[in-house]
């Protein structure tokens, strides 16, 4: 507005007119009474004519640069956008003016009202202006509205398309997975059979058992004992403390490893607990220890015994970690909340023994032994990668039916939960635990 340039044309200059003649048929000059004409020197008038054209020019301009008249308009259309609705927009249409004053009537506007001099007729024609701006915007933010609640809907949808598409592609994933998860516990389930097969055919049962009783005597020479450890605390060997933790009634003996040697062999009972199979049989045996000790013949009932994926699944089978503290695998087992450690093994009860994860099944208990190396124990303390873990497989019952029991409770660095307390108690048996920085890393 400050740049714009009055338009001085013949049709802006004959609509400002307007105004003024409108403004003398309104306010009549009166004819002197006297009828006494005033007579002034021409050249002091012409004089004083041009300073007034020149005074008005420059408030004109002043008026301009402030964008006053514009402000104005503003300010009216908005007083008529607030009483702007559908059931009303006709009446205010047949109101409107769509023709706008060019920027010298808005001039000459801005001088009437400066001096007071605005006629009705002036002020009804820019009401009926303002209201066809008012209209004008009004329709454009009714269409911008429409707009973007239509884009808002395309999107919306859009989106929900999106959903629906990843929410099918994850259902074939999961049906895919399912398929393959059940067709490689087919084949594993046909490939120990197969197994079973070969090995009761071919290599010779007598090989095998001799193979098994060697290990297991090499076995049970090597793993941790706590009479021994009881004894060594006694004798006052620093690298063994005794101490005792209180449990309700019970008070349980804690024994702390702080460099002697050892050999482990125990079972981490929860880590099954968030897998898919036997996940809720690992917590329930984690809240009650007494399902530990259900005989052979009582969990046959089950009909989630030797069943496979399944959240309830039961088998005969342990799965075992053995690590050492001076041969390299002191870490290769698998670390939980409540892990059980064997002093000993029985006659016939270890299966197969793997240098890694072997993936067996949890039925694996009622095969014969696989084992066809006496000398597969020392494979087991060979250095491994951090993280990793052997497997030694042993049968869950005896001959009798009764389950293999825990002779120890194994955690480290003092880390006692709970539940290893209310399973020591229930057991009757200690604690041993491994005081990690004691025992130096082997590279």
């Amino acid at each position: 507005m400050e740049n714009e340039k009055i338009n001085t044309s013949s049709n802006s200059k004959r609509d400002a007119w307007e105004d003024v003649v409108d403004y003398g048929k309104e306010h009549p000059i009166e004819e002197n009474k006297n009828n006494l004409v005033e007579t002034t020197d021409s050249s002091v008038l012409a004089q004083k004519k041009q300073e007034e054209i020149e005074q008005t020019a420059k408030k004109v301009k002043e008026l301009y640069r402030k964008g006053k008249y514009d402000r104005m308009v503003r300010s009216a259309v908005d007083e008529i956008k607030t009483d702007l609705r559908d059931d009303n927009v006709a009446v205010y249409r047949r109101k409107q003016i769509k023709s706008q004053p060019g920027a010298f009537r808005k001039a000459i506007r801005l001088v009437g009202d400066k001096l007071n001099l605005s006629t009705r007729k002036s002020r009804e024609r820019r009401r009926g202006e303002a209201i066809y701006i008012a209209l004008t915007e009004y329709e454009e933010e009714k269409k911008q509205k429409k707009a973007i609640e239509e884009q808002e809907r395309s999107e919306s949808l859009k989106r929900a398309a999106e959903r629906e598409k990843r929410l099918s592609e994850w259902r074939a994933k999961d049906e895919a997975e399912r398929l393959q998860r059940d067709e490689e516990a087919a084949n594993k389930a046909f490939s120990e059979a197969m197994d079973n097969y070969y090995y009761s055919t071919y290599k010779g049962r007598f090989e095998r058992q001799r193979a098994q009783e060697l290990f297991e005597r090499e076995l049970n020479s090597r793993l941790l004992k706590t009479e021994d450890l009881d004894a060594e605390a006694y004798s006052g060997n620093p690298m063994v403390e005794r101490s005792l933790v209180s449990f309700e009634d019970t008070e349980i003996p804690v024994y702390s490893l702080k460099g002697i040697p050892f050999s482990i062999l125990s079972t981490t009972i929860d880590f099954k607990a968030d897998k898919t199979q036997g996940a809720e049989t690992a917590r329930e045996v984690m809240k009650d220890p007494s399902v530990w000790m259900m005989p052979r013949e009582e969990v046959k009932k089950d009909d989630n015994f030797g069943a496979v994926n399944n959240m309830k699944s039961k088998g005969d089978t342990i799965s075992c970690s053995y690590y050492t503290s001076s041969e390299g695998n002191i870490d290769n087992y698998i670390p939980g909340e409540l892990v059980y450690g064997f002093e000993n093994v029985g006659a016939d009860s270890v299966i197969e023994a793997y240098n890694g994860d072997g993936m067996t099944g949890n039925m694996i208990g009622q095969s014969e032994t696989r084992l066809s190396d006496a000398g597969a124990l020392q494979r087991l303390t060979e250095v491994t990668v951090p993280g990793h873990h052997n497997e030694v497989v042993l049968r869950r019952y005896d001959e009798n039916g009764n389950p293999k029991l825990p002779n120890y409770i194994v955690v480290r660095n003092g880390k006692i939960s709970d539940v290893s307390i209310r399973h020591a108690k229930y057991f009757n048996i200690p604690i041993v635990n491994i005081d990690r920085s004691a025992y130096r890393e082997t590279e």
